[in-house]
């Protein structure tokens, strides 16, 4: 707390307080405040460190002695050191948890994300634990994020911004049955390229190029033989990529 309030018991015969509070323990270029009662808060925020304090009572006719000085210190909260993911990764994960270390003495965090490093435009969430996931799809490319500790008036320093970049999951090259083709074989075999990070396709064909009523299969595998016929005349196909995280 960069505001604590000062406390001490009521003297009788007391009509009032001396208060000085400083940076150190001879109360050079102490800051001085006559007090009515027997509690004073600072108006504007204290710096951190120790600041030592004392008080006497005053009435119209004199002054006590100063009494026992006390310090305290306040500290500064540190900022949090982040976790995952990692600096400069990559993934696929669109809605990706973001982590960091919970630090002492912290009620919650300031965490920002925006796609420059400038954070123009950033996603600003309050958090009280120390991690967050977005809850809608981030765009694909580089991310970067940062976080603070907050505590009641006080904010952290940031902590070290990190990126990570949202890698797009390419989509298939199809083989044969090549493009315009004809054939007699009724049960054609779909071949397309494997896919780099993929774990599986989606293969769809039809007998119109909305791919209304389609027929859908999926697999692990880059090749797909239909097990009954087909039937005669044009079919439309296409495939696309999936992994755990997104499908192309």
């Amino acid at each position: 707390d960069q505001t604590p309030t000062f406390d001490w018991d009521d003297e009788t015969g007391a009509t009032g307080y001396t208060l000085q509070y400083a940076d150190n323990d001879l109360f050079t270029s102490a800051t001085e405040e006559s007090v009515t009662g027997s509690t004073f808060t600072p108006s504007s925020q204290m710096g951190f460190g120790t600041w030592y304090w004392r008080v006497r009572s005053t009435n119209t006719d004199q002054d006590s002695e100063w009494s026992t000085e006390w310090s305290f210190t306040i500290d500064q909260l540190s900022a949090p050191t982040l976790n995952s993911p990692a600096d400069a990764s990559s993934t696929f994960d669109r809605t990706p948890t973001l982590d960091w270390d919970g630090e002492t003495g912290a009620t919650g965090y300031t965490l920002q994300f925006a796609d420059n490093d400038l954070f123009t435009g950033a996603t600003e969430e309050s958090v009280t634990g120390s991690t967050f996931t977005p809850s809608s799809d981030l765009a694909f490319g580089t991310w970067y994020w940062r976080v603070r500790s907050t505590y009641d008036d006080q904010d952290s320093a940031w902590s070290t911004e990190w990126s990570f970049t949202i890698n797009q999951l390419g989509a298939p090259t199809l083989s044969t049955p090549t493009d315009g083709s004809s054939t007699y074989d009724q049960t054609p075999t779909f071949d397309w390229d494997d896919v780099t990070d993929a774990t599986g396709y989606t293969l769809q064909y039809a007998d119109n190029d909305l791919f209304t009523g389609a027929t859908e299969i999926t697999g692990a595998a880059s090749t797909h033989t239909p097990s009954s016929d087909l039937a005669f005349g044009t079919w439309y196909w296409r495939v696309r990529s999936t992994n755990t995280d997104q499908d192309s």
